[in-house]
């Protein structure tokens, strides 16, 4: 690796077997992928759902740091088109583009 950290994930394939009969839909079919996480690794990672939630609120209760438009871009003020980044505030920890993506 070329920051010679350890990896976070791996990924590796199973074999799923086919399903011999029906399921219903609150039972989907296993996947055939499994990744893995390193807890102990100090490699780069992704944020868990509840890391980045605390990252984007920045210690705000709402469920955005401010108003939507002044915040992300969205279907209603996008114009259809991605946007360069740091266009909208930032959140209270100087955090852009928390709620937008492309």
């Amino acid at each position: 690796m070329q920051d010679e950290l350890t990896p976070v994930y791996t990924v590796t394939r199973r074999t799923v077997p086919t399903p011999t009969q029906w399921r219903p839909h609150n039972q989907p079919v296993a996947d055939d992928w499994v990744v893995g996480w390193n807890h102990e690794a100090d490699g780069y990672r992704l944020p868990t759902v509840a890391e980045w939630q605390l990252a984007c609120r920045a210690d705000t209760t709402g469920s955005r740091y401010g108003e939507l438009d002044d915040i992300g871009w969205y279907a209603e003020n996008s114009g259809g088109r991605i946007h360069p980044v740091r266009l909208n505030q930032p959140n209270a920890w100087g955090l852009f583009d928390m709620l937008d993506g492309v």
